[in-house]
C-alpha cells in the first residue's frame, strides 16, 4: 500500500524518510489522497502515547508531584490532535472487528505499537503474511511498558520461585519469547543470539530484531511512578473521546485535568 501511494516502503528509507512525526503525517496525507479510504493509522492514541513515552517524564514525578498538565504530555496531546485534523487516522476502535477488516484489505496498512504487536498482526490478520515491514517508530524510540515479576513476602519458597524467574528472565527464553509471541526480551545479552537472527517470513523475510534491538538501546530512561497509572488514565480517556467522538480537544483536555485533579487528591499526589 505504501508503494501504491509513492511513499517509501522499505524499512531503511520508511525510518530515514519519514523518521519525524511531520514527515510522517505528510506520508499519511498523500496516504489518504492517492488511495481513498486508507487511512495511515487506526486512532489519534497510539500518537499520543508514543509521543509521551518518547521523552524523560510521564504524570507523576519523584517528589509525588503531577505533571501531566504539563509541556511534555500537552505538546503529545496537541500532536494526536493534529493527526485527527490532517484526517490521517480512521473512525474504527482498535481491536474490533471492522478494524481487521481494514487492516487486512489493507486500509489501515500501518500501526505505531510496541514489538508484541507484530504477534497480534500475526494472528488477527494472517492472510497478510509477507506484507508487512518493520521500522524505527517516527519521532525515535518510546517505550510503553513491559512486565516486572517478583517474589511477595508471603511466598512459602522463594528461594524456588527465584529460581524459576530466573530460569524465565534466561537471554534464550527470553529470545524464543520473542519469535513466539513478539515479547521484547529485557536483556540485550538475547539481541545477538541466533534465535533472533532468523528472518521473519511474515515481515518479507525482515530480521525485526535489527529495528528493535536498536530501538531498545536508545529508550529515553524516564521514572515510573505508581501513580503514574492512575493519573494518566484520565488524560487516555479524554483523547480518545477526541479521536474516536469528535469530543472538542480544548473541552477534553479541561476535563482531563479536572478528573486529575480529583484522584490526585485522593490519593494524595501534589498538584
Amino acid at each position: 500500500m505504501f508503494r501504491r501511494a509513492g511513499l517509501p516502503y522499505e524499512p531503511a528509507d520508511v525510518t530515514r524518510e519519514l523518521g519525524s512525526w511531520e514527515t510522517f503525517f505528510a506520508a499519511g496525507e498523500q496516504l489518504r489522497k492517492r488511495l481513498p479510504g486508507t487511512y495511515l493509522l487506526t486512532d489519534i492514541t497510539s500518537v499520543f502515547e508514543m509521543s509521551v513515552n518518547q521523552g524523560t517524564k510521564r504524570y507523576v514525578d519523584r517528589e509525588r508531584h503531577f505533571i501531566g498538565d504539563q509541556e511534555h504530555v500537552r505538546t503529545a496531546w496537541d500532536r494526536a490532535v493534529e493527526a485527527k485534523r490532517r484526517r490521517i487516522v480512521s473512525d474504527l476502535v482498535s481491536g474490533t472487528p471492522d478494524q481487521l477488516s481494514a487492516v487486512q484489505d489493507g486500509k489501515l496498512p500501518s500501526q505505531l505499537n510496541a514489538s508484541w504487536a507484530t504477534n497480534d498482526i500475526k494472528t488477527g490478520v494472517p492472510r497478510t503474511t509477507g506484507r508487512w515491514r518493520v521500522a524505527a517508530c517516527p519521532g525515535g524510540p518510546s517505550n510503553i511498558g513491559g512486565s516486572f515479576l517478583s517474589v511477595t513476602k508471603a511466598c512459602r519458597e522463594p528461594e524456588e520461585a527465584f529460581r524459576i524467574i530466573s530460569w524465565v528472565l534466561d537471554a534464550a527464553n527470553q529470545a524464543q519469547g520473542f519469535v513466539d509471541a513478539g515479547l521484547f526480551p529485557s536483556t540485550p545479552a538475547s539481541y545477538g543470539l541466533r534465535t533472533l537472527r532468523e528472518p521473519d517470513p511474515f515481515f518479507g523475510g525482515q530480521i525485526t530484531m535489527d529495528v528493535f534491538g536498536p530501538a531498545a538501546q536508545k529508550i529515553p530512561v524516564a521514572y515510573d511512578s505508581p501513580y503514574d497509572t492512575a493519573l494518566s488514565q484520565p488524560v487516555k480517556d479524554e483523547i480518545k473521546n477526541v479521536g474516536v467522538l469528535g469530543k472538542d480537544p480544548e473541552q477534553a483536555w479541561r476535563d482531563a485535568m479536572h478528573t486529575c485533579r480529583r484522584i490526585a487528591e485522593h490519593l494524595g499526589v501534589s498538584y
